[in-house]
């Protein structure tokens, strides 16, 4: 399969020429003095080159993680805006009256007592990464950079959760329904 003139190719392209216009910048070496060099010399650049790279990857794999906890968390909060868990109406057709008049109430107090711990929690877990000053090893970041997301997304839920009842009520709030279709 041949990517050759797509967006991402030409990408790619462009960062490889500079790349190359970095590296002759800082190696002060002529492609004619990079031949020159010795096997032992070559063997230890191939090397240093080839630890470079597993440090980038290892960087990569540590940044598309926080990526996944900052876009898991806040994806929770716009779930929530949109109803999509809001209840289950499958199971509460088989609860009494009272149980399926209670639903919507349920689901604000558990979406609360959640939201409220998780914040709780969020706030702990941030400051004590701030306090024992920890951080990524391999980002050189602070870890509370990911951690914040916790405290975050909870008032983010919590907005959510009142904006959801505004917008989606009817889709909360659990009405009759029929079992016959």
């Amino acid at each position: 399969m041949n990517i050759t003139g797509t967006p991402q190719a030409v990408s790619a392209l462009a960062l490889r020429q500079r790349a190359e216009a970095n590296l002759q910048k800082k190696a002060n070496l002529s492609p004619e003095e990079l031949r020159a060099l010795s096997p032992e010399t070559t063997q230890a650049m191939l090397h240093e080159m080839q630890v470079h790279q597993i440090e980038l990857e290892l960087q990569n794999e540590e940044l598309r993680r926080a990526c996944f906890i900052w876009m898991v968390f806040t994806g929770v909060a716009a779930s929530i805006r949109h109803a999509d868990a809001a209840r289950v109406t499958v199971l509460l057709n088989y609860f009494p009256k009272f149980v399926k008049n209670s639903a919507l109430p349920i689901y604000v107090l558990c979406n609360l007592i959640f939201s409220t711990l998780t914040i709780w929690t969020g706030l702990y877990l941030v400051r004590q990464q701030v306090v024992m000053h920890e951080h990524i090893a391999t980002l050189g970041v602070p870890s509370w950079t990911v951690g914040i997301v916790l405290p975050l997304s909870a008032a983010l839920s919590i907005f959510s959760l009142i904006q959801s009842l505004k917008l989606h009520r009817n889709i909360i709030a659990v009405t009759e329904i029929s079992m016959q279709e």
